[in-house]
């Protein structure tokens, strides 16, 4: 899961890389589901800890992996190589993750965002320009 979360959904991003991390990510979750632990001995059980948790992890980075295929734009943290501008007509609103009992995949639902200080606008990831004092 670290693997392809470092290298398919990091700040920049492909329509690609992003189906090869959702594909990925299923394949992980269905395995989840079914995952053995081999410590067997008293006391505290970190291998079960873990065990525990990597279910809803791996839900998690789905919904951020599929929202982020989804969302067909670069904005903010968001940088879709395949499509590196911003898209305020069809993409200023904001990503809900819903996760049904028995899917495979979580529903997505978009809400309008409301603009109550800063107005929309590129910031980029450039250089800060050397101020001379």
């Amino acid at each position: 899961m670290e693997d392809i979360l470092l290298n398919h959904v990091g700040i920049f991003r492909t329509g690609e890389g992003l189906a090869e991390a959702v594909a990925t990510l299923q394949d992980l979750y269905r395995r989840a589901a079914d995952i053995r632990l081999r410590s067997s001995g008293l006391g505290p059980n970190p291998e079960l800890f873990a065990a525990l948790r990597l279910p809803g992890m791996l839900r998690l980075a789905l919904c951020i992996a599929y929202g982020a295929l989804k969302r067909t734009e670069s904005r903010g943290s968001h940088y879709r190589e395949d499509y590196p501008h911003r898209d305020d007509d069809n993409w200023l609103k904001r990503t809900l993750a819903y996760w049904p009992p028995g899917a495979e995949l979580p529903r997505l639902e978009y809400e309008p965002v409301k603009i109550t200080e800063l107005p929309p606008g590129e910031r980029g990831y450039g250089e800060m320009p050397i101020r001379g004092d």
